[in-house]
């Protein structure tokens, strides 16, 4: 596993779902700052893809700093597996911080209490807002993406940051008259110094932040920069071909030609497709719909791993 990279988990049917998925139901980005594991209540199977049966070796993710993030209000069997995923970190005395909706700390409490289980006292429990990035070690950052209203019972997308080595050209510190010091270090820790950023200050050649943003349904248009970064990945769940556009619209799922679209205007480097519904009985129908917006599409398996 390289030491920035996505890893595409939990291929399976969803119980309880009108949708059957033929892709990955949930990933995981690493990094040296840790893990952040997406959707990690959508089977137990994923629980032991991640632990077992990869040859990937997801049982990695447990050696590191944990962030989980929970998309949705779950289901009993979904908060089955997050109790599970929440055991298997503590027995390794993890560091684990969970990121979800509102009343998530009370409704995994609940639910320890009633199964006689204790869960370390360290777990913590982070109320998502949209908009408002979260950072993650040194390293990584994720921010709430609000969606609209669907059927789906999804109230967040996230968008995750894997942020440069920030470098600087000392040959522009005597155009603004900094001197080696104090207030450089200021600076490149993102504070603005006598009116001086980062970016004023910054090696011109550097790459740009990594970025890759989860879409399990529509995002609020108002958040598009964030849901489609330039350059970026999108990882979405597509259950409809652009024939099916009326349908997507009244159950506020995405369809392929919302997303070709959209990440297209947008300057979007890669779509990642995932969760496919029985509405498109063919992968390459999917990819040739998304392709004809002239945005590369990646599709994974269960083990996949792609670079961040």
């Amino acid at each position: 596993m390289t030491s920035s990279s996505i890893a595409f988990l939990g291929e399976g049917t969803e119980t309880g779902s009108s949708l059957t998925y033929g892709l990955p139901t949930s990933f995981a980005v690493f990094s040296n700052s840790g893990a952040i594991l997406i959707e990690p209540t959508s089977s137990l199977r994923t629980i032991l893809t991640w632990y077992e049966h990869t040859p990937a070796n997801f049982g990695e993710v447990f050696d590191l700093p944990l962030n989980l993030f929970v998309s949705s209000t779950m289901r009993p069997s979904e908060r089955l597996a997050l109790l599970h995923v929440l055991l298997l970190c503590n027995d390794r005395h993890n560091e684990v911080t969970i990121f979800g909706p509102p009343r998530l700390e009370q409704t995994v409490a609940e639910l320890a209490s009633h199964a006689s289980l204790v869960l370390s006292p360290h777990n913590v429990f982070v109320e998502m807002k949209p908009s408002v990035e979260l950072p993650i070690g040194r390293s990584l950052s994720i921010t709430p993406i609000a969606l609209l209203p669907s059927a789906s019972g999804f109230e967040f997308g996230a968008q995750i940051v894997r942020r440069q080595e920030r470098r600087v050209d000392p040959a522009k510190f005597e155009r603004f008259g900094l001197a080696p010091g104090p207030e450089i270090g200021q600076i490149i820790s993102g504070s603005t110094v006598r009116g001086i950023t980062y970016d004023m200050i910054a090696l011109d050649d550097q790459s740009p932040d990594s970025k890759v943003s989860y879409l399990p349904t529509r995002p609020d248009p108002a958040m598009a920069e964030t849901a489609f970064p330039e350059g970026g990945t999108v990882v979405a769940r597509i259950p409809y071909l652009d024939e099916h556009l009326d349908l997507g619209l009244r159950k506020g799922m995405l369809t392929s030609s919302e997303v070709g679209r959209s990440c297209a205007m947008n300057g979007v480097g890669r779509i990642v497709p995932v969760a496919r519904s029985p509405w498109i009985t063919a992968a390459h129908w999917l990819d040739h719909e998304l392709e004809q917006f002239g945005v590369e599409v990646t599709r994974v398996t269960t083990g996949s791993l792609l670079s961040f």
